[in-house]
């Protein structure tokens, strides 16, 4: 008897481990996605929201699956401080456009608020819009409703910036 639960331990073991193992490779692969959705030059260290809901199939994302969604990034001091004294110019020095990659450069064409949208009106835009943290909701609404915050519109989303609460977000809805 002894023997039997030493083999079905020493083999339930190793599967529990490299199951703990693949599910640490995925969950740090999808921080890592999220953490691409910014531009590389805003040098981002963390993600403080995240809410994020895919209508569609259950198992696979597919093309035509409905996606909406709002991402809330630390912005370092440093970077918040350059935009603040930069405004606009700092999206376009040559080498922060160099340090974009994939999908960051479809974000080249970068604007001073005010946006003319709430953030419930573009999450919702299709029809398909999420509850947001109100604190949130209310940070951004006020950030792009008045001067000072950048934004810019990207292939799957749009990045808006806010040096005076250092803060960067990526809302998608599509």
């Amino acid at each position: 008897m002894r023997s039997v639960r030493a083999v079905g331990l020493g083999c339930v073991l190793p599967i529990v481990v490299i199951l703990a193992m693949l599910y640490g490779v995925f969950k740090f692969s999808e921080h890592r996605f999220e953490i691409n959705h910014m531009p590389a030059d805003l040098e981002v260290t963390g993600i403080l929201y995240s809410n994020q809901q895919i209508w569609g199939s259950v198992l696979l994302h597919l093309p035509g699956d409905n996606e909406t969604g709002i991402l809330t990034y630390n912005l370092p001091d440093a970077i918040a401080n350059r935009i603040a004294d930069e405004g606009l110019g700092f999206f376009y020095r040559p080498e922060n456009v160099e340090r974009r990659f994939g999908t960051q450069r479809t974000h080249s064409a970068w604007h001073e608020t005010p946006m003319g949208v709430t953030l419930s009106g573009y999450l919702n835009r299709f029809g398909f819009g999420i509850e947001v943290d109100p604190a949130v909701e209310a940070l951004v609404d006020n950030a792009i409703s008045k001067p000072g915050s950048f934004y810019s519109h990207g292939r799957l989303g749009v990045v808006i910036v806010i040096p005076r609460a250092k803060r960067a977000i990526y809302a998608y809805a599509g």
